[in-house]
């Protein structure tokens, strides 16, 4: 875990994340050399053969630098075993459609709007999206791996993340998406209605969390639980989600002073408060907490 944090806390400094990485086409303006070019190559397995159509669309994507969605990657990879994998093309590809219709189906039971969380213009985005999109990937990344220290130090005592921790638990998925929809698509119209919907689910979850934090602050059962003293691990998280959301919303002042009113709740919690600054300079992120010992 310390390794992952090194990482992590490298590619901040060198302002270049590996989502940001992977959403670099590998051939740029000049395309692939002589040799290279689909003309060189011919026709592969991967075109005539449709049991490898979607490793054709993975490879495709890699090349233009517009990847699969991690999360899809991820559960194809960890969910189909060994004996699958070895049993050949047409069963690996059933289990494939099976796992990709799945993730599309939850994706689509995600998708309930907020429409009063809804910016009305997403205009500002587009300015240097690619940047943008690598900002949030970071913030994203910070709550995760925040996440993964509070549960390492919590895992004797919880199951799963507390009532009032879950709304920021969710805040990565919309920041993924947001950086997605910046990275690898062009301004449309669709894709500011997208960006709209997206940063509107952002939104609802940041109210969420503020309520359950306010009601948790007013529990006095909460303080007693023995894992109480490792919420602070998340006080990175927090801050950089907070960050992400004033960085979003441009000149709207709702979500600073949203921020202004978790900040103070988070002392409850032992976390170190930090600064929400204008809506055009980011959060002041407060240094993380961590704990005294790693486990590896």
């Amino acid at each position: 875990m310390a390794g992952l944090v090194t990482l992590a806390q490298a590619q901040h400094d060198a302002d270049f994340p590996p989502e940001d990485m992977l959403r670099q086409p590998l051939w740029h303006d000049t395309g692939p050399p002589e040799g290279l070019r689909p003309e060189d190559i011919g026709e592969t397995i991967l075109d005539t053969n449709p049991h490898f159509s979607f490793f054709k669309r993975w490879y495709d994507g890699m090349v233009a630098g517009k990847p699969l969605p991690t999360d899809l990657l991820t559960r194809i990879v960890t969910e189909i075993d060994r004996e699958t994998w070895e049993s050949g093309a047409e069963t690996v590809a059933t289990e494939i459609a099976q796992i990709e219709a799945d993730w599309n189906a939850q994706k689509a039971d995600n998708t309930n709007r907020a429409p009063e969380f809804e910016p009305n213009t997403v205009a500002h985005l587009f300015d240097y999206p690619r940047s943008r999109s690598a900002s949030l990937a970071l913030a994203s990344n910070t709550i995760i791996q925040n996440f993964e220290v509070f549960q390492s130090q919590t895992t004797q005592w919880l199951n799963e993340t507390p009532e009032f921790l879950k709304p920021l638990e969710a805040v990565p998925a919309s920041l993924d998406r947001i950086a997605e929809i910046l990275a690898t698509q062009s301004r449309s119209a669709e894709t500011e209605q997208a960006l709209r919907e997206e940063i509107g689910r952002l939104n609802a979850r940041i109210a969420d969390l503020e309520i359950k934090l306010s009601k948790a602050t007013e529990d006095a059962d909460v303080k007693s639980k023995p894992w109480f003293g490792s919420v602070k691990y998340v006080t990175g998280g927090l801050a950089a989600a907070m960050g992400a959301v004033i960085w979003i919303a441009q000149d709207d002042k709702g979500p600073a002073h949203k921020c202004e009113n978790i900040s103070a709740y988070w002392e409850y919690f032992g976390g170190t408060p930090w600064q929400c600054l204008e809506v055009d300079r980011p959060v002041s992120l407060p240094k993380t907490d961590l704990p005294p010992t790693w486990e590896v």
